[in-house]
């Protein structure tokens, strides 16, 4: 819970030096729900100005650790 309340902040403090229409890319090296999606729909649940674009995961393969990417758009 320490950890997401972190991203939270990291997250909002990210969207207050966005340009308006610009674009905040949300990535992790984490493959959990409560670290990727769920604090995707946590951010636009408290930013109703926000929109998600495209997501992506990456699984963990032989070649590397796995990912998570979100861009973000404001409105």
């Amino acid at each position: 819970e320490e950890l997401t309340r972190v991203q939270d902040q990291i997250l909002d403090a990210a969207a207050e030096l966005t340009a308006r229409a610009g674009v905040l890319a949300y990535a992790t090296c984490s493959l959990f729900r409560a670290e990727n999606e769920d604090r995707v729909a946590a951010f636009l649940a408290r930013h109703p100005d926000w929109k998600q674009g495209p997501t992506r995961r990456f699984d963990v393969t032989e070649d590397g650790d796995g990912f998570f990417a979100a861009q973000l758009t404001r409105e």
